[in-house]
């Protein structure tokens, strides 16, 4: 019976996914390129039910679609997928700050973290701090829109996400060949 639990969950996750979310730009279904001379910043966790870790995924990509830099880490801890999606985006962002990349459009597949980063509302609960850290991060990386965007337009961090689950290490890609790692996002 735990397979009807988990597709009565699904089926409630994709009810929540449809609903309007404030204060956040709705992207359409496939990636599409940041403004000339911009990145933007894709992301996804992967999860496995009842795991100990998460692996938190993101993809920076130019006006081409080129990818500039992707980061791939294990993150300790049995988070909810919401609480992993916050923590990839702080992750990365942190990494952007430290690389002094400067990130137009922050783009997720999850319709309830671009509401709690977009909203002007303080957030409090389990991930009020992350949260916060991420609206301040979203300032010096001059961050200018963060929006929904499907799981095919959102297909270079979710392969990505997929691929590095069974993996312990850290995996970063920056001014480097990504020749090797190109195909494979686009699975």
């Amino acid at each position: 019976m735990d397979w009807v639990a988990d597709l009565l969950k699904e089926f409630q996750e994709a009810m929540r996914a449809l609903q309007p979310v404030p204060n956040a730009v709705k992207a359409p279904f496939v990636w599409v390129p940041p403004d000339i001379g911009t990145l933007k910043l894709n992301s996804d966790v992967g999860m496995k039910p009842g795991g100990l870790f998460c692996r938190v995924e993101v993809v920076i990509m130019d006006d081409k679609g080129w990818v500039v830099t992707a980061l791939s880490k294990p993150v300790q801890g049995n988070l909810s997928p919401e609480a992993g999606e916050l923590v990839a985006l702080r992750e990365w962002l942190l990494m952007a700050k430290r690389l002094n990349l400067k990130i137009s459009c922050v783009e997720f597949d999850a319709c309830n973290v671009v509401s709690k980063v977009s909203s002007v509302i303080l957030d409090v609960g389990e991930t009020e701090f992350v949260v916060n850290d991420i609206k301040t991060l979203f300032k010096e990386v001059e961050v200018q829109k963060c929006q929904t965007i499907s799981r095919n337009g959102n297909r270079a961090a979710h392969n990505l996400a997929s691929l590095a689950l069974a993996s312990n290490e850290v995996f970063v890609w920056h001014d480097v060949c990504l020749s090797v790692i190109f195909p494979l996002l686009l699975l």
